[in-house]
């Protein structure tokens, strides 16, 4: 408007006074003129930085909004691009919601036991091998039992007495979520074994025996898994039939073998001998696979792809096989692939504890977190009967609140991280109770509500009233007893005269308990921050004082030996005990008791020269600087006691090829060129 009048008054001041024509070829001559052009061009100029200015204030504004909206638009669309695989992942979970297709139980049959009644570890691996011949033929017929991580739980494959063995028959039917059952006895007789059977459940009982000759025992899985589709009236297709015909070992030498190293597998596979033997003879043999990748993964820390997927190539259906490779992806952190598997076989069985677990697991281990709670929750909605899929919400709730949370001290919990633990853990709660109400007597929901007490802080009378309840149903749980102890520490809930007197009082059901409370009493944190190497020698020298001052470290000898006495092949409670033993300058003590437990067993030969090499480890970590660990590697006393090491595993197992690789970098190191040669 400015511009505009202006420019109007401009037009009067120059219209003409008279009907005379303008000249406006020629300069006025009016003296006046000259005065009344100066501000008409100051005007002028004024108009023209008005209109550039103004142009460069639209424009600029323009631009600023139009690289505001480009911005905008394409941090909606990163957005959108990270949020599209929840999305998707969502889509596939809703999928489940509108379909069921949930195999029967396998019938649960118990450790089949000797004469005496005692359990022993080649009845519980027939048992063990039974229940997955009649499961995979080779697609899952029954919901797949994860037999061998329950019997595992209770030491079923360990020799000896054990006091878990007490209620394992109280606690296994909640674990398979069945209501048949097969027991039965294994009886040496001169011309073989003899095997009798008694299926009883939801169909009217019945009894089997056969006597198996010297030669015949590795037939055993097969017939008593004829047995139970028997009895429960399964038949198996032509097809099937002449895959269950099969045996797995080839001998009873082998089956024999391998029931007695079960337990080693289970704990250390690093300790076993000759498995690779006893698949060369079936290497195409799905469970001996699976054992044998199970022993590569833990001795080479590598992923066996190799020896799953020619055999998933001709049985590409394979139920069982999918989920070995579905393991092995998890392990490679290939969970996309795993989760393509795992989805599959969740079409064919979706009441599946195992199946939905591990898939779980992964969403979890991909940040997946909302996910892996609506596929549980979809699980819940479904089956809202069974208290295993309420458990595993409850872990997972509790897991998404500690990832919030962080594991870091107090003090480095976020506002917003501590907000979100306290709206997260009451639903973990919320769900533990939920499988207590749906399973009262199973022991693990009780124990799953004790396992909340830490985070929700539990008063101690409630956590007290949950622990008595689980131990009521089974006494013999070890991670109850972990949690309690666990709550009665002096950093939360507790004091270290409480958790001493709660550890000593069931000291002779769970010896680790001990020795839980000792590296509780013997520790020092490292302060918050970047250690040094000052602060790290310091830590150490600290604890090294708290083992001698203490007082403890006899206490938590003993009950580290009886630990080892119970379970000789768990290289972990080894490990733990080389450490303090170092600390506490018994390191001889330690590798005596070591050769002392092997003379008492053939199998547990491979412990002295397993625990040498722990050793070497072992006092590498009180070395605090680089320099330090580099002058104890040129000692030539540990190197002989390495390489002494290395030869005793290959003298026990020949193809032992990790041993031969170590003896083969230890000669490099040596300058032993013809031995490092050899060796390779």
């Amino acid at each position: 408007m400015l511009f505009k009048m202006e420019h109007m008054e401009n037009n009067d001041m120059q219209r003409p006074q008279s009907s005379e024509p303008l000249q406006t070829s020629q300069p006025s001559q009016d003296p006046q003129s000259p005065k009344m052009s100066k501000p008409n061009n100051e005007v002028s100029r004024l108009q023209m930085l008005v209109v550039i200015l103004a142009g460069l204030v639209l424009g600029g504004g323009y631009y600023l909004i139009n690289e505001w909206n480009n911005d905008r638009a394409a941090k909606k669309k990163a957005a959108e691009e990270a949020r599209r695989p929840h999305l998707e992942m969502m889509a596939k979970i809703a999928a489940f919601k509108a379909q069921s297709k949930e195999l029967p139980g396998c019938p649960l049959i118990f450790p089949l036991t000797n004469e005496k009644g005692e359990v022993t570890p080649l009845g519980s691996y027939l048992s063990y091998f039974a229940m997955k011949r009649a499961t995979y033929l080779p697609q899952s017929v029954f919901r797949i039992p994860n037999a061998g991580s329950v019997f595992a739980a209770f030491a079923l494959f360990d020799e000896g007495d054990n006091q878990w063995r007490k209620v394992y028959r109280q606690e296994l039917p909640f674990r398979f979520g069945t209501k048949d059952f097969g027991e039965g006895h294994l009886v040496r007789v001169p011309s073989g074994y003899r095997v009798q059977l008694r299926f009883w459940g939801t169909h009217e009982e019945k009894k089997f025996q056969k006597v198996f000759k010297n030669g015949e025992l590795n037939q055993a899985p097969t017939w008593m898994a004829q047995c139970l589709h028997l009895w429960i009236g399964f038949t198996p297709t032509e097809a099937q039939k002449a895959y269950l015909g099969v045996p797995d070992f080839k001998s009873d030498a082998d089956i024999i073998r391998a029931a007695s190293v079960e337990a080693i597998i289970r704990t250390s596979p690093q300790l076993v001998m000759d498995w690779d033997e006893i698949l060369a003879k079936n290497p195409e043999n799905p469970y001996l696979v699976d054992r044998w990748v199970t022993i590569l993964d833990h001795r080479d820390g590598g992923h066996h792809f190799e020896l799953i997927a020619p055999l998933i190539a001709k049985s590409p259906d394979d139920s069982f096989l999918l989920q070995v490779q579905a393991i092995e992806l998890n392990h490679a952190k290939k969970y996309d692939e795993a989760l393509t598997l795992l989805f599959k076989e969740l079409e064919r069985d979706d009441n599946n504890d195992v199946l939905y677990g591990m898939a779980a697991g992964n969403l979890q281990e991909k940040g997946f977190w909302e996910e892996s709670i609506e596929l549980l929750n979809v699980w819940c909605q479904k089956h809202p009967e069974n208290p295993e899929p309420w458990m595993q919400l409850s872990d997972a709730w509790k897991g998404y609140a500690w990832e919030a949370r962080g594991s870091g001290w107090a003090s480095t919990v976020t506002k917003e991280g501590r907000r979100l633990f306290k709206e997260r853990i009451p639903k973990a709660y919320e769900a533990a109770n939920k499988a207590s109400e749906v399973a009262p007597q199973d022991c693990r929901t009780w124990a799953s509500l004790v396992r909340m007490g830490t985070g929700c802080g539990y008063e101690k009378e409630k956590i007290q009233g949950l622990f008595e309840k689980a131990i009521a149903i089974n006494p013999y749980r070890l991670d109850v007893y972990q949690c309690y102890w666990n709550y009665l520490q002096p950093r939360w809930y507790g004091s270290e005269e409480e958790m001493w007197a709660f550890a000593r009082k069931y000291k002779d059901r769970f010896p680790s308990l001990i020795t839980s409370a000792g590296y509780d009493a013997f520790w020092v944190y490292a302060d918050e921050g970047t250690p040094t190497i000052e602060s790290r020698k310091k830590q150490l020298a600290s604890v090294a004082e708290n083992v001698k001052k203490s007082g403890y470290w006899p206490e938590c000898e003993e009950a580290y030996r009886e630990e080892l006495r119970r379970g000789p092949y768990d290289l972990s409670v080894w490990t733990s005990y080389c450490y303090w033993g170092n600390v506490a300058g018994r390191k001889d003590a330690v590798l005596d008791y070591a050769k002392e437990l092997a003379g008492t067993n053939p199998f547990y030969r491979a412990i002295p020269p397993s625990v040498a090499l722990i050793m070497i480890e072992q006092e590498e970590l009180f070395m605090a600087t680089h320099a330090e660990q580099g002058e104890y590697e040129k000692n030539p006393e540990v190197h002989r006691i390495r390489a002494g090491a290395y030869r005793d595993l290959i003298a026990l197992d020949l193809h032992h090829w990790w041993a031969w690789n170590c003896l083969a970098k230890q000669c490099v190191a040596d300058q032993q060129l013809p031995e490092a040669k050899k060796a390779f």
